[in-house]
């Protein structure tokens, strides 16, 4: 009987060993996987990681190209938590997203996040978490390089496709991948914020408030030309909104109007370049319905000097025709009138005549993708 106790004890013994030793590789595990991660941040150029253990966090940084051409928030439902779901959003065919669909599926799915966070990237501070089904394409071999293209790809297209979106400054726009390995185990988290940046507005801009103050200021004054034009056609549209630009905006002869490339400075400052005058021209034409989009490119003057220039393309009646607003606004000396001929040498042309000293360029961004413009009709609008 002794020895039948005895070895009863000694199995409890031999079972609570192996209990005690389970117990500890688990709390093990869960402190170093799931507790203390070592994170370091390195840029993406210069990727120094110390490693511990065998757990890492790995943080690179990827800041946007630099564009060539240039709440207390009500908590929108972020991308976030709706997870995978807005992923799977139909965006339309139309002018208002003509360079979304230009975008492979990665670059989409940035996109339609960017365009889920819309009110919350009003806040300058916002930082929106990209979901699995995006993230997934870094476990290829050149995941890195896929998701740092797409990435710049889906901002040139949704700033492009997106002119109300002015208050954002894309060099602040910052990409941050943290790379997570336990054993042969990665996992990736990658967040679009501010990066060090105090926050990502363009100057002049420090709040929510100033955000929506501007917004509301704007579109009220596309709202009033919107007024203007009920009942008229589409041609009819067009002239008008045409010649309201050309008689309410003068060119930033100067270059001093820190907001000349952007809409608040066409309905605000009234005062832009090239870039303001075809960004203003696109906002309307979008309360319209009427497709237009923005064309970035080069442009001949008389005298055979280049220079970066922006311009617009417009669908009336089924074909694409070229506006130049900008351009149908040249500076008088003495203040004189523009003649009819001159208001209108760059209004719905063809590409026969306005391909003479207009040249595309499909590259939004240095390095960034090679975008397409649509057809232009052979012939002007007749």
């Amino acid at each position: 009987m002794k020895k039948f106790v005895s070895g009863i004890a000694t199995l409890l013994e031999i079972i609570i060993i192996i209990a005690l030793i389970a117990l500890t590789i688990f709390a093990i595990y869960f402190f170093l996987y799931r507790g203390y991660n070592i994170e370091q941040i390195k840029d993406i150029s210069e990727i120094n990681i110390n490693f511990i253990s065998d757990t890492i966090t790995e943080i690179k940084q990827i800041g946007l190209g630099e564009e060539t051409t240039s709440i207390d928030i009500e908590q929108v439902t972020s991308y976030n938590e709706k997870n995978n779901n807005l992923y799977n959003i139909e965006i339309p065919t139309s002018g208002k997203e003509f360079y979304y669909n230009q975008l492979d599926d990665t670059g989409k799915g940035i996109y339609t996040v960017l365009k889920a966070n819309k009110d919350n990237l009003k806040t300058g501070t916002y930082e929106i978490t990209l979901p699995d089904s995006i993230t997934n394409v870094l476990y290829q071999n050149d995941g890195e390089e896929i998701m740092s293209n797409a990435f710049q790809a889906a901002w040139d297209a949704f700033i492009y496709d997106y002119t109300d979106t002015y208050y954002l400054d894309t060099s602040k726009i910052t990409l941050l991948t943290t790379t997570t390995t336990f054993g042969s185990k990665k996992t990736f988290k990658v967040t679009l914020g501010k990066g060090d940046n105090k926050n990502y507005f363009i100057d002049g801009f420090a709040s929510l408030s100033d955000v929506n103050n501007g917004i509301d200021v704007i579109e009220n004054a596309r709202m009033q030309i919107i007024n203007q034009v009920q009942g008229l056609s589409d041609y009819e549209k067009i002239k008008y909104v045409h010649d309201w630009l050309i008689d309410n905006i003068e060119y930033d002869v100067n270059f001093e109007n820190t907001n000349s490339h952007n809409i608040y400075g066409t309905f605000i400052d009234r005062e832009v370049v090239c870039e303001g005058y075809a960004k203003g021209f696109k906002y309307i034409m979008d309360g319209l319905d009427i497709p237009c989009i923005l064309v970035k490119g080069i442009g001949e003057n008389s005298s055979g000097d280049t220079e970066k220039h922006m311009w617009n393309y417009v669908n009336l009646d089924g074909d694409w025709y070229a506006m130049d607003v900008t351009w149908d606004d040249p500076i008088i000396e003495g203040n004189g009138r523009l003649t009819k001929d001159l208001k209108y040498k760059y209004f719905l042309k063809g590409r026969t005549n306005f391909t003479e000293n207009h040249r595309e360029e499909g590259q939004i961004s240095i390095g960034g993708k090679e975008f397409s413009y649509p057809k232009l009709s052979i012939s002007d609008y007749e």
